[in-house]
Order: C-alpha cells, then structure tokens, then sequence
C-alpha cells in the first residue's frame, strides 16, 4: 500500500534537541523513564507532518476512486465499489481515531460508516488540497492539541459540482502510540481566490 502509515507518528524524538520526550504512567509510584515504554507527545512538527501525510495520501486516494490508477494519465480502470469502501475505511483508520465525530459545514454530525457511504455514493471527482496550517495549540502537556487549517476542496456531490475554500478546525490526541484525530468540524465554504499575475 503507498499509505503513509501515519509516518508523522513513527518517532518519539523531541523537535528541539533530540531528546526523547516521554511520560510515564505508574500509579503513585515513580517509574524509572528508561524501563518504562515512552507515550509520544504532540509537537507543532508532527502535526504539520501528519496533515501532509494526510492530505498526500488522500490525493492518492482520490485519484483512485475517481478512476484513475497509480500515475497513468490513460488508465481507465475503476474501483469496484468494495474496493472503494475498503479505501476509505482503511485511510479512516489510518488517521483518525475510533469512533471520531466530523461535523459538516450545516452542523451535522456524521461518523466513519456515513462519510464512507458518502464518499463512494454521493461524492465523486474528489481534489482536496492542503492550502496551509493557521494555528495549533498543544493541551495536556502534548496529549491533546487544537488544530485549525485551511484546505481547498473541489467535488462533485449529488452531480453537483462545489468549489470551496473551507477553514477545518480539529482534535487531535495520542492514540495507541500514534497522532489521530478524534474531532473534525468543517466550516462554510467560500469561493477558492482565483490566481493572478500578482500571486
């Protein structure tokens, strides 16, 4: 598989120094840090590596689903509807964490079944693009953080094409040794800023 496999997460070496972060669990009792397994902490570096990860390997996906396979500008071949929800389904479990909550821009809720029905019935011609990273802030000493981001998304939804520059705000916490994302909320989309001479 060309999934990245979280690789955002597969390091537990601090941003500044090298240094390995760790916290340590133990009860009331003090555990010595080199015998006990570390818990990855949370930095502004892999959070940023993580939603590149993501983003990479959705525009992989999408490009599947949409019909083309691999980097074969001719290739027609498309992905049996199985095929597709498997897709989704393991690029879910990939990155975010189960039993995730993803808010759309009307405000209503919708889990990993629905947005995998959604994404291979209702939603064709996916192109998602990370546009930049506006602002993160890490809680419970990097257990936890607050991510806010900005992405373009262009489909085609009930044969009805959308074009929209949406801003994505979203949780993301340690899960089981790596960074998943346990809430996404998508906000209104505005018309993506065509580019000029000037850009």
């Amino acid at each position: 598989s060309d999934i990245h496999m979280n690789d955002a997460a597969s390091t537990i070496w601090d941003d500044q120094d090298d240094d390995i972060d760790t916290v340590v669990s133990g009860g009331n009792h003090e555990v010595d840090a080199a015998e006990a397994a570390p818990v990855q902490l949370l930095t502004k570096n892999r959070i940023r590596a993580l939603l590149s990860d993501m983003y990479e390997d959705l525009a992989q996906l999408t490009e599947r689903t949409n019909g083309k396979v691999g980097a074969c500008k001719d290739c027609t071949k498309y992905m049996s509807q199985q095929r597709k929800e498997e897709s989704w389904n393991y690029f879910f479990d990939e990155y975010y964490k189960p039993g995730f909550v993803w808010i759309r821009s009307s405000g209503n809720p919708i889990h990993q079944e629905g947005l995998v029905k959604m994404f291979t019935h209702d939603i064709s011609q996916l192109n998602f693009i990370l546009v930049s990273v506006d602002s993160i802030r890490i809680l419970a000493a990097g257990l936890v953080a607050v991510v806010d981001y900005t992405a373009d998304q262009r489909f085609t939804y009930k044969n009805i094409a959308n074009e929209d520059r949406t801003v994505v705000s979203c949780v993301m916490e340690i899960v089981d040794g790596k960074i998943a994302i346990a809430h996404e909320h998508r906000t209104a989309g505005r018309p993506i800023p065509k580019a000029t001479r000037w850009s």
